[in-house]
């Protein structure tokens, strides 16, 4: 059976180290025949994209609990999908919800979503009143929705690795912003054109970092040019830019 299990970036860590990963409680969310009842309609991809957004929004809470100890906690939503044979259905707790009796290996992962960093500020408003939004709190709802709104990037889980080197590349940048500005971004840029917020690569780089600390939206805008090969760092939260 596909299931999906929520986990946070710091977990999702401790699955590439670790090549398993112990659900939280062994819970995690699939398209179960409760599931399937409890939709009038929809085909299975879109019943198992129900069960994905189920394992998202535990992920919510996951992040809630990091939050309540530790404010400089890693702000994605990751749900991490895996072929199981050995779950018990937990109808009990709610349509989706699967029971798992040990850790997901490594070999059994399908894949792996992660939000963007565009999502960050949604999905830490969303973190905060989560519990509101369970008990019904419309506004809750709302800030919940609009986390929702976000669809997870997916990765294969061979990419893994390379996208939480890139997170933390895309962070540190952005602390050598703050701290010493534009200027401190030189060693790292490749290519001639120099200027306080912009600088060219060849179009042959394929991973393009914008980061932005503080720059007024009227200094610098973020976008991107593929034909061009040009990335002109905005302001806006870090990010990893790819150009295909």
């Amino acid at each position: 059976m596909r299931v999906y299990v929520p986990a946070t970036v710091r977990m999702l860590r401790q699955l590439v180290e670790d090549r398993q990963l112990q659900p939280l409680g062994g819970t995690g969310f699939a398209l179960t025949p409760a599931l399937r009842e409890a939709y009038v309609s929809g085909d299975t991809e879109e019943l198992e994209y129900a069960a994905m957004r189920e394992a998202a929004r535990a992920s919510l809470r996951l992040i809630a609990a990091d939050l309540s100890g530790d404010e400089k906690a890693e702000l994605r939503r990751v749900v991490v999908s895996a072929d199981v044979a050995d779950v018990t259905l937990r109808p009990d707790l709610d349509h989706a919800v699967v029971k798992i009796s040990g850790p997901l290996e490594w070999k059994n992962l399908a894949a792996v979503h992660v939000d963007a960093a565009e999502a960050e500020d949604a999905v830490r408003a969303a973190a905060e009143v989560i519990d509101e939004a369970d008990l019904g709190d419309p506004d809750a709802e709302f800030t919940l929705g609009e986390a929702e709104d976000h669809e997870l990037a997916w990765y294969a889980p061979q990419e893994v690795p390379f996208l939480l080197e890139l997170n933390d590349a895309a962070t540190a940048l952005a602390v050598r912003w703050r701290r010493f500005g534009p200027s401190a971004l030189l060693p790292y840029l490749v290519g001639g054109r120099l200027g306080p917020c912009s600088a060219r690569w060849s179009t042959r780089d394929v991973v393009v970092p914008r980061v932005v600390a503080g720059v007024p939206e009227s200094t610098c805008t973020g976008r991107s040019s593929e034909s061009a090969g040009t990335v002109v760092l905005g302001s806006s939260t870090p990010a990893l830019t790819r150009i295909w």
